[in-house]
């Protein structure tokens, strides 16, 4: 072969070694301009939700909450980057897995899943409140707390901290218990939320949360089985942790020798479990008395009082409830005697908050009122 052929065919050869070098760095180069293309990413809308539903991105989304709303708007933000790391095995297995693989072939996020409320800018937590009736109030100023500390994750914490948004997904369920696990099967079927943030009656709702493992974050609320319940994180000591120390508490302050206990309850709660904790307290020393219960919602704490009187403890335990309470509180007054010579004492509620009661006068000394209690006699009253 002639030396001009071999110079044609170096030529040649040099010239397709370059074109095969620019066609492969173009497409290099719209590969990674397509992975830097922004992702549209779907928001916490509620086109096909009950009336009584809601979303929240900040305080202005309206009134209404407790536990829940509460509990989802702030533990929500809290756990914005790492529940999101861990979204893949929360509930949707394997299938959750393959989302997220399809997502990041896609240009997204790794961890991209709507299936489980994991989004690559934001995160979806849900809950259910109570909006009517006499518990209302807790559950208004809760909603509005909880989208406040949203506004201030979502606006401060998240951009400086380098982490997702939290979105709020929250429904009013009347405080009525079948309302509530339809809203929970609703959050995890259809809005698709990463985690529950409360609920006004997970008893209700224990069994379907183990089921499917979705898993709830909460403390206002939380009944007896939500202590056994693997997918329930309490953020509050159990009944048989705290009944006992309330016992102990009063008995080395004010050194009663007997109490008894108007325990509020929720609805289609299981108080076996309470039961056994405050007379597990009589292991600090004092006798337990009487035990009655009152529901939440009450107004009227008469019959509970006057029942409780009469077995004449030192020391009453007051329910939770503000309405209950201060309903008992009412009663506890008519049985009382203020007079100029006697100083009020406190009286304790469950929780441990102070409400003050005038003390009462008999012929000796004045006393408080829970250690010494009417007799048969009138002067005594």
């Amino acid at each position: 072969m002639s030396e001009s052929v071999h110079e044609i065919l170096r030529k040649v050869l040099a010239l397709g070694t370059a074109v095969m070098l620019v066609v492969t760095l173009a497409a290099i180069a719209v590969v990674k301009a397509d992975e830097k293309k922004p992702t549209r990413v779907a928001a916490a809308t509620q086109t096909d939700a009950a009336p009584d539903a809601g979303t929240g991105t900040g305080a202005d989304q309206g009134a209404g909450s407790d536990a829940a709303a509460q509990g989802a708007g702030a533990r929500a933000g809290a756990s914005a980057g790492s529940a999101a790391a861990a979204a893949p095995g929360a509930k949707g297995g394997t299938s959750a897995a393959k989302t997220a693989a399809a997502g990041a072939a896609g240009g997204r996020c790794k961890d991209y899943n709507p299936d489980i409320g994991v989004f690559c800018d934001h995160i979806l937590a849900g809950g259910t409140t109570v909006l009517s009736g006499p518990l209302a109030v807790y559950g208004d100023q809760g909603l509005k707390a909880g989208l406040a500390w949203q506004t201030y994750y979502n606006t401060e914490l998240a951009p400086k901290e380098h982490l997702r948004q939290a979105k709020l997904v929250w429904y009013d369920d009347s405080l009525d218990p079948q309302k509530t696990l339809q809203f929970v099967q609703r959050l995890h079927d259809v809005d698709k939320v990463l985690f529950l943030g409360g609920v006004t009656s997970p008893e209700a709702t224990a069994s379907y949360l183990e089921q499917t493992k979705f898993p709830m974050i909460g403390d206002i609320g939380l009944s007896p089985k939500s202590w056994k319940n693997r997918y329930i994180f309490p953020t509050a000591p159990s009944t048989e942790t705290r009944n006992p120390l309330r016992v102990k508490v009063a008995t080395s302050r004010l050194g009663i020798k007997s109490f008894a206990v108007i325990q509020d309850t929720l609805p289609a709660v299981n108080t076996d479990a309470d039961k056994k904790a405050w007379k597990s307290g009589e292991r600090f020393g004092p006798k337990e008395l009487d035990y009655v219960e009152i529901s939440a919602t009450a107004s009227d704490c008469s019959a509970q009082f006057n029942r409780i009187i009469q077995s004449k403890p030192e020391y009453v335990f007051l329910p939770t409830a503000s309405g209950a309470m201060l309903a008992c509180l009412r009663e506890a007054r008519k049985f009382s005697k203020p007079t100029a010579a006697c100083r009020p004492v406190k009286a304790c509620t469950r929780w441990g908050r102070s409400s003050t009661i005038p003390a009462r006068r008999t012929r000796r000394r004045c006393r408080p009122i829970g250690r010494t209690w009417p007799s048969t006699r009138p002067t005594s009253t």
